[in-house]
């Protein structure tokens, strides 16, 4: 078995916290798919949060995001564990972990591709200043890691051309598989279910149809579109309630939600929309049970495209029916295999149409539809099957074929700089001109 220092994000599903990030789900993740196989797995949690940590079963230590000591503090767990590689968790940890001092194997976790994440957030901001912050960290990222694990499949094929574009798709390494696509997985081993109500007799009536949103209002949230098809649905269904559970994302996109907010306090359905916040992690099972329906509702943007929909494997967990504009990996996914309600992107009257069909359907066929979505994912989708090529390169770790032909300092290959001066050793100046004149 290996020893393997893993760089991922805090806190995790065990910690004491009302707000946990995808990060946080998939440094989970990948730590149980690698203890499942045995592994001495060390943990380091970077975190822009403080919360109250749980015991785990393996060694963790939490850095936060803004010690200016991170990276020695790093150097330091690094060296006293001296690892046989090193798996870096999402893409701040990973572009973190290329500036360790090690030439041990290392595996960079690109937990979506963000640059169309950037690119999103620019959207809502109405300014590009952020877009070459990104690009560095994926650059850099890119040209140290010997393997890397995209979110999704689409994401996985960005990846090989951004890898081609850097150079690092080259003979040396012609057949070697660079990148593995990991889906994300949700933790099915959440303990507490339901037994403590929410809103039901409190916040709505008994009664209440209740559709659910669950988690944060990010850039690729199209919540025009949510909010009139909501709106539509609730003239046509006096009985129709919106919860909203989560908000607005911290340091990342607060303006969003404002947003959607301000549209709700504008229509004269606004009391029937119950905004509760972030609210315990360990009450998200109850408020799931009490809903009937569960809503994701994407902008028809790159980031849809290449990434993934934790909000979706949630509900899904939970036996919560769901309605969701397509676009999205795991939503088309469900949708060509009949288990969710699917509705075309940026079409409120499509989405209202669509609420009003479920809420038509008999209480035998939406349990039934949850079922079949529950069942899908559980097939498919576990710690185990998901990390699988992640698991396979740990039992023995490797570093690229091409390892010794990035230059990272410089940020780029010099396979092609060798190549040159290789012809010109053994063929002389002019022989090399001619060779180089005649391939244009």
């Amino acid at each position: 078995m290996s020893k393997i220092l893993l760089v991922g994000n805090g806190p995790l599903p065990s910690d004491q916290t009302k707000m946990l990030s995808a990060s946080g789900l998939r440094t989970w993740q990948f730590t149980q798919g690698l203890l499942s196989d045995g592994h001495r797995v060390s943990v380091v949690c970077i975190s822009d949060q403080i919360f109250e940590e749980k015991k785990t079963s393996f060694p963790r230590i939490i850095l936060q995001k803004k010690d200016k000591n991170l990276l020695k503090k790093l150097q330091l767990i690094y060296k006293n564990f001296s690892p046989d590689a090193i798996v870096g968790v999402n893409t701040y940890p990973s572009f973190i972990a290329t500036h360790l001092k090690s030439d041990k194997p290392f595996w960079a976790d690109l937990n979506g591709w963000i640059m169309a994440e950037a690119q999103s957030q620019a959207g809502v901001l109405q300014s590009n200043e952020l877009l070459p912050h990104y690009a560095t960290f994926e650059k850099r990222i890119l040209l140290r890691a010997d393997k890397i694990s995209t979110v999704s499949i689409p994401q996985q094929h960005v990846t090989v051309g951004e890898l081609a574009m850097l150079g690092r798709l080259t003979a040396k390494n012609n057949g070697y598989a660079f990148v593995h696509p990991i889906a994300n997985v949700t933790d099915n081993a959440k303990s507490s279910r339901a037994g403590k109500i929410i809103v039901r007799g409190k916040s709505v009536p008994k009664s209440a149809e209740i559709i659910l949103w669950s988690g944060g209002y990010n850039t690729w949230a199209d919540v025009e579109t949510l909010f009139l098809g909501l709106e539509l649905a609730m003239k046509n269904n006096g009985n129709l309630y919106f919860i909203s559970s989560g908000g607005a994302i911290k340091g990342l996109d607060d303006r969003t939600f404002l947003r959607f907010e301000k549209m709700v306090e504008k229509s004269k359905y606004r009391k029937r929309f119950i905004f509760l916040g972030w609210i315990p992690l360990a009450d998200l099972p109850s408020l799931y049970a009490e809903a009937n329906l569960g809503i994701s509702v994407d902008k028809i943007i790159y980031e849809t495209e290449y990434g993934a929909r934790n909000r979706i494997n949630a509900m899904v967990d939970a036996g919560l029916p769901v309605i969701s504009t397509l676009g999205s990996e795991v939503a088309n996914e469900l949708y060509a295999a009949n288990a969710i309600c699917g509705v075309t992107g940026g079409d409120a009257v499509a989405l209202s149409k669509g609420i009003e069909k479920f809420f038509i359907l008999p209480q035998k066929a939406r349990k039934s539809l949850a079922q079949k979505a529950k069942k899908y994912m559980e097939a498919r989708y576990t710690f185990i099957t998901t990390t699988a090529p992640l698991r396979a390169w740990a039992k023995a770790p490797m570093a690229a074929p091409d390892r010794k032909c990035v230059d990272l300092d410089k940020g780029k290959m010099s396979i092609y700089a060798d190549s040159l001066f290789g012809n010109l050793k053994r063929e002389g100046v002019w022989k090399t001109v001619a060779k180089i004149n005649k391939r244009r």
